[in-house]
């Protein structure tokens, strides 16, 4: 599990620092359709980046983002929010929202995940930590992708405008044009799994 930290990218020949916690200003494109309902949001709306933690990949290090989008400040016939990311490195800048899956990607695939119950084998590399019984593992045209890193993001002063229950797991892989891909899942580590149910009622049996 990584730990939040700052790291410095140069994006577009700028130097960019960014620091765990701190609000990143602007930068994403808001999304106009979520899970099959369009949006429409606020013309002044501009939610605060924030840090989630950084990693490197094929040699390049990447810093994932996550946004927190107020429902409130949309056309939606509801309240709530919804969540976003998005992985910054020097060479792109991927934003990832759910469209038509429980996946966050920056495309509109629909079935691009499989529980991890139904995979023939874990891509090589380390393992996340959660619960496989309720976990999926993202895929690209249809190839498991390769799990670079997860972080639980704290209850703190600092990431209030980015508070979450859940762990949050990155994943990549390169598509058949070459193309680098990233996707984000994430599991709430406070819900309790069927086989914890299971074991729970075993024990009080």
């Amino acid at each position: 599990m990584r730990r939040l930290m700052s790291v410095v990218l140069d994006l577009t020949g700028k130097q960019v620092e960014l620091v765990a916690g701190r609000p990143l200003p602007g930068g994403l494109v808001l999304p106009l359709h979520w899970c099959g309902t369009e949006l429409s949001w606020n013309n002044d709306y501009e939610p605060p980046g924030i840090l989630l933690g950084c990693v490197r990949f094929n040699d390049e290090e990447c810093a994932l983002l996550g946004y927190r989008l107020e429902l409130t400040q949309s056309d939606a016939e509801y309240d709530g929010h919804i969540l976003a990311f998005r992985v910054l490195t020097s060479n792109g800048d991927h934003r990832l929202v759910q469209t038509e899956s429980v996946t966050y990607s920056e495309d509109d695939e629909a079935e691009d995940y499989q529980m991890v119950g139904d995979l023939q084998a874990l891509p090589q590399g380390p393992a996340p930590r959660w619960k496989p019984d309720i976990a999926v593992w993202p895929t690209v045209e249809s190839r498991p992708m390769q799990f670079v890193a997860q972080w639980r993001v704290p209850s703190v002063d600092a990431t209030r405008c980015f508070t979450t229950d859940e762990d949050v797991f990155l994943f990549a892989a390169k598509n058949n044009a070459g193309q680098t891909r990233f996707k984000v899942v994430t599991q709430d580590w406070t819900e309790q799994s069927p086989d914890e149910h299971y074991e729970l009622e075993g024990e009080l049996e």
